[in-house]
């Protein structure tokens, strides 16, 4: 079941659960024996992502390189079409509602792994798209015009670091 239909038909679950008379008895009863489900093919992404990002965190790089080799020679996809090349930079993502000291924590451990391995791509893909976030997440979600120069001069320099 597609993600966006699964929600929407929780929603209207809900909507109808309270609106009177939108079930009868045995519908109410049929309803409130379902079970949440999880999706096989997410768990397998998750688990995944979980993988790779312990590899990260424990700055086991040695490990991470030959993993992205081989992504990159086979492309892989994942039942649902990702691609899990992309699965696997994404496992080392950083929240935006993170605080500033965990995102330098990130940004040492990328720059370590570009210590580690120089030559590597996978390395400078991954800190070029951690560099990108950061950029954001020093400029913010408001408005351009609610952004201080402050977040301004770092989304600038964090975007600039990224592309070189």
């Amino acid at each position: 079941m597609n993600k966006h239909l699964g929600f929407t038909s929780l929603l209207l679950l809900f909507i109808c659960g309270l609106l009177p008379g939108c079930w009868n008895a045995e519908e109410k009863a049929a309803i409130a024996k379902l079970k949440p489900t999880k999706d096989p093919i997410q768990e397998e992404i998750y688990a995944f992502r979980l993988k790779m990002r312990a590899l990260y965190n424990n700055r086991r790089f040695s490990d991470l390189e030959p993993a992205a080799a081989e992504l990159r020679r086979t492309k892989p996809l994942f039942g649902n079409g990702s691609w899990k090349i992309a699965q696997f930079y994404e496992s080392f993502a950083c929240r935006r509602e993170e605080p500033e000291g965990m995102w330098q924590l990130h940004d040492r451990i990328h720059q370590d792994w570009i210590a580690q391995f120089p030559a590597s791509i996978t390395a400078r893909v991954a800190y070029a798209d951690f560099l990108r976030e950061y950029a954001w997440h020093a400029r913010g979600t408001n408005f351009a015009d609610k952004v201080t120069e402050e977040g301004w001069r770092l989304f600038g320099e964090r975007l600039e670091s990224a592309r070189k």
